[in-house]
């Protein structure tokens, strides 16, 4: 397993409300998307835009 490190916007009504930089541990990039995304369900009002995805 690999460590993945994710840019995320945080969009809130439309706009962007924030940036975030955190690592999760996966096997392909894709693999650490998913995982962000089923921790972070989208709501009604705020929503996460991945902007970037490497490989540590």
């Amino acid at each position: 397993m690999n460590t993945y490190k994710l840019v995320v916007q945080t969009i809130q009504n439309g706009k962007i409300t924030g940036n975030a930089s955190l690592s999760v541990g996966a096997n392909s990039t894709m693999e650490a998307r998913q995982k962000f995304m089923a921790s972070h369900p989208p709501t009604a009002t705020k929503k996460y835009k991945i902007v970037a995805c490497a490989k540590q």
